[in-house]
Protein backbone atom coordinates (compact mmCIF):
# COMPACT_ATOMS: atom_id res chain seq x y z
CA UNK A 1 0.00 0.00 0.00
CA UNK A 2 1.25 3.59 -0.68
CA UNK A 3 2.62 5.18 2.45
CA UNK A 4 0.78 8.11 1.41
CA UNK A 5 -1.32 10.29 -1.24
CA UNK A 6 -3.71 12.63 -1.99
CA UNK A 7 -7.52 12.65 -0.98
CA UNK A 8 -9.64 13.43 -4.11
CA UNK A 9 -13.11 13.29 -2.64
CA UNK A 10 -14.87 15.69 -1.33
CA UNK A 11 -16.66 17.03 2.42
CA UNK A 12 -17.99 13.47 3.91
CA UNK A 13 -19.66 12.66 7.15
CA UNK A 14 -18.79 9.12 8.29
CA UNK A 15 -19.40 7.30 11.62
CA UNK A 16 -17.28 4.08 12.03
CA UNK A 17 -16.98 1.25 14.75
CA UNK A 18 -13.55 -0.17 13.82
CA UNK A 19 -12.79 -3.96 14.70
CA UNK A 20 -10.85 -6.89 13.26
CA UNK A 21 -12.74 -10.04 14.29
CA UNK A 22 -16.23 -11.10 13.27
CA UNK A 23 -18.72 -9.36 15.20
CA UNK A 24 -21.38 -11.49 17.18
CA UNK A 25 -24.67 -11.90 15.07
CA UNK A 26 -27.63 -9.47 16.32
CA UNK A 27 -30.16 -10.46 18.66
CA UNK A 28 -32.44 -12.04 16.10
CA UNK A 29 -31.71 -13.33 12.50
CA UNK A 30 -28.77 -15.23 11.36
CA UNK A 31 -25.01 -14.77 11.81
CA UNK A 32 -23.39 -12.01 9.39
CA UNK A 33 -20.09 -13.87 9.26
CA UNK A 34 -19.66 -14.14 5.46
CA UNK A 35 -22.01 -12.55 4.13
CA UNK A 36 -22.36 -9.48 2.82
CA UNK A 37 -25.81 -7.92 3.27
CA UNK A 38 -27.42 -5.96 0.88
CA UNK A 39 -29.43 -3.97 3.23
CA UNK A 40 -30.85 -3.21 6.74
CA UNK A 41 -32.24 -6.33 8.44
CA UNK A 42 -35.80 -5.40 10.06
CA UNK A 43 -35.11 -6.91 13.18
CA UNK A 44 -35.35 -5.11 16.29
CA UNK A 45 -32.34 -5.48 18.92
CA UNK A 46 -31.86 -4.72 22.24
CA UNK A 47 -29.12 -3.02 24.53
CA UNK A 48 -26.10 -5.18 25.06
CA UNK A 49 -22.58 -4.56 26.86
CA UNK A 50 -21.03 -6.74 23.63
CA UNK A 51 -21.30 -4.51 20.60
CA UNK A 52 -23.16 -5.66 17.65
CA UNK A 53 -23.67 -4.55 14.28
CA UNK A 54 -26.92 -2.61 14.89
CA UNK A 55 -30.23 -3.93 12.68
CA UNK A 56 -31.03 -1.17 11.71
CA UNK A 57 -29.63 2.73 10.19
CA UNK A 58 -30.40 4.47 12.98
CA UNK A 59 -29.09 2.10 15.51
CA UNK A 60 -25.80 2.08 14.06
CA UNK A 61 -25.62 6.00 14.13
CA UNK A 62 -26.34 5.78 17.60
CA UNK A 63 -24.00 2.97 18.85
CA UNK A 64 -21.33 4.69 16.74
CA UNK A 65 -21.94 8.06 18.71
CA UNK A 66 -22.05 6.29 22.16
CA UNK A 67 -18.19 5.66 22.23
CA UNK A 68 -15.53 7.55 23.58
CA UNK A 69 -15.62 10.41 21.48
CA UNK A 70 -11.78 11.56 20.72
CA UNK A 71 -10.74 14.78 18.83
CA UNK A 72 -10.20 15.32 15.32
CA UNK A 73 -7.01 17.31 15.29
CA UNK A 74 -4.95 14.42 16.11
CA UNK A 75 -5.90 12.75 13.19
CA UNK A 76 -5.43 14.83 10.62
CA UNK A 77 -4.40 13.76 7.43
CA UNK A 78 -2.28 16.22 5.26
CA UNK A 79 -4.90 18.23 4.40
CA UNK A 80 -7.21 20.20 6.35
CA UNK A 81 -11.00 18.19 5.82
CA UNK A 82 -8.60 15.00 5.55
CA UNK A 83 -8.85 12.92 8.45
CA UNK A 84 -7.11 9.13 8.71
CA UNK A 85 -6.82 6.39 11.06
CA UNK A 86 -5.87 2.46 11.56
CA UNK A 87 -7.49 -0.18 14.12
CA UNK A 88 -4.63 -1.70 16.75
CA UNK A 89 -4.40 -4.86 14.86
CA UNK A 90 -3.52 -2.63 11.54
CA UNK A 91 -5.60 -4.74 9.30
CA UNK A 92 -8.10 -1.83 8.47
CA UNK A 93 -7.03 1.90 7.45
CA UNK A 94 -10.04 4.55 6.92
CA UNK A 95 -9.93 8.07 5.71
CA UNK A 96 -13.01 10.71 6.52
CA UNK A 97 -13.21 12.83 3.71
CA UNK A 98 -15.03 16.01 4.53
CA UNK A 99 -14.88 18.64 1.48
CA UNK A 100 -17.91 19.60 -0.62
CA UNK A 101 -19.12 15.77 -0.65
CA UNK A 102 -18.52 13.75 2.64
CA UNK A 103 -17.47 10.22 1.77
CA UNK A 104 -15.96 7.59 4.36
CA UNK A 105 -13.37 4.40 2.59
CA UNK A 106 -11.90 1.75 4.34
CA UNK A 107 -9.58 -0.67 3.32
CA UNK A 108 -9.26 -4.22 4.83
CA UNK A 109 -6.20 -5.90 4.87
CA UNK A 110 -6.88 -9.90 5.20
CA UNK A 111 -10.34 -10.90 4.89
CA UNK A 112 -12.61 -13.68 3.50
CA UNK A 113 -15.43 -11.31 2.15
CA UNK A 114 -17.38 -13.56 -0.35
CA UNK A 115 -15.99 -12.29 -4.13
CA UNK A 116 -18.22 -9.83 -6.19
CA UNK A 117 -18.45 -8.64 -9.52
CA UNK A 118 -15.65 -6.39 -11.08
CA UNK A 119 -17.19 -3.45 -12.66
CA UNK A 120 -15.97 -1.42 -15.64
CA UNK A 121 -14.09 1.83 -13.94
CA UNK A 122 -13.94 5.01 -15.77
CA UNK A 123 -10.61 5.43 -17.71
CA UNK A 124 -9.81 1.84 -16.69
CA UNK A 125 -8.89 2.81 -13.20
CA UNK A 126 -8.00 -0.69 -11.14
CA UNK A 127 -10.59 -2.08 -9.33
CA UNK A 128 -9.90 -3.14 -5.28
CA UNK A 129 -12.39 -5.67 -4.27
CA UNK A 130 -11.35 -5.33 -0.31
CA UNK A 131 -12.51 -1.54 0.41
CA UNK A 132 -15.57 -0.32 1.89
CA UNK A 133 -17.00 3.01 0.68
CA UNK A 134 -19.47 5.05 1.77
CA UNK A 135 -21.66 8.78 1.14
CA UNK A 136 -24.51 10.22 0.84
CA UNK A 137 -25.69 8.77 -2.20
CA UNK A 138 -24.98 5.01 -1.10
CA UNK A 139 -22.13 2.15 -0.30
CA UNK A 140 -20.18 -0.19 -2.42
CA UNK A 141 -18.24 -2.98 -1.52
CA UNK A 142 -14.81 -2.43 -3.45
CA UNK A 143 -13.85 1.17 -5.18
CA UNK A 144 -12.01 2.14 -8.14
CA UNK A 145 -8.43 2.87 -7.80
CA UNK A 146 -8.66 4.22 -3.74
CA UNK A 147 -4.98 4.01 -3.91
CA UNK A 148 -3.21 7.31 -2.21
CA UNK A 149 -6.76 8.83 -1.11
CA UNK A 150 -5.38 9.49 2.18
CA UNK A 151 -2.25 7.93 4.53
CA UNK A 152 -2.10 4.13 5.40
CA UNK A 153 -1.45 3.06 7.84
CA UNK A 154 -3.26 6.69 9.82
CA UNK A 155 -2.40 6.86 13.66
CA UNK A 156 -4.83 4.25 15.64
CA UNK A 157 -7.70 4.95 16.94
CA UNK A 158 -7.94 2.51 19.90
CA UNK A 159 -11.05 0.28 20.49
CA UNK A 160 -13.87 1.88 22.38
CA UNK A 161 -13.28 5.24 20.39
CA UNK A 162 -15.69 7.26 17.94
CA UNK A 163 -14.66 9.93 16.01
CA UNK A 164 -17.13 12.08 14.73
CA UNK A 165 -17.41 15.13 12.31
CA UNK A 166 -20.74 16.98 12.13
CA UNK A 167 -21.39 14.85 8.85
CA UNK A 168 -19.63 12.00 9.75
CA UNK A 169 -18.93 9.29 12.59
CA UNK A 170 -16.76 6.41 13.41
CA UNK A 171 -16.19 3.86 16.21
CA UNK A 172 -13.38 0.97 16.99
CA UNK A 173 -13.98 -1.73 18.34
CA UNK A 174 -12.11 -4.93 18.66
CA UNK A 175 -15.10 -6.92 17.33
CA UNK A 176 -15.60 -5.06 13.92
CA UNK A 177 -15.45 -1.32 12.54
CA UNK A 178 -18.66 0.55 11.77
CA UNK A 179 -19.06 3.60 10.01
CA UNK A 180 -22.07 5.89 8.83
CA UNK A 181 -23.22 9.06 7.27
CA UNK A 182 -25.42 10.00 10.06
CA UNK A 183 -28.95 10.72 9.30
CA UNK A 184 -28.88 8.89 5.72
CA UNK A 185 -29.25 6.07 6.49
CA UNK A 186 -26.11 4.42 4.82
CA UNK A 187 -22.90 3.15 6.43
CA UNK A 188 -20.96 -0.31 7.10
CA UNK A 189 -19.57 -2.65 9.54
CA UNK A 190 -16.39 -4.68 8.98
CA UNK A 191 -14.66 -7.30 9.96
CA UNK A 192 -12.40 -9.74 8.75
CA UNK A 193 -14.82 -12.31 7.88
CA UNK A 194 -17.78 -10.16 7.04
CA UNK A 195 -19.16 -6.81 5.63
CA UNK A 196 -22.76 -5.81 6.19
CA UNK A 197 -24.27 -2.85 4.72
CA UNK A 198 -26.67 -0.24 5.36
CA UNK A 199 -29.15 1.90 3.54
CA UNK A 200 -28.57 2.59 -0.18
CA UNK A 201 -26.10 -0.14 -1.65
CA UNK A 202 -24.97 0.58 -4.94
CA UNK A 203 -24.01 -1.41 -7.50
Amino acid sequence: MRARARVLLLSAVLVLAGCDGPPPSPTSGPSPTGDVSTGPTAVATTASPSPTPSALPADLDTYILAGNEVGLGTYTDFAAGIYSFSTPSGNISCGLLVYNYPTVLCRIGENSWPPITTPTCEANAPWFPNWAHADANGVTHGFCDPEGYFTMPGKVLPYGSTISTSSIARRSEPAFLACSLPGTGNGFAIARTMLHTYGHVKP
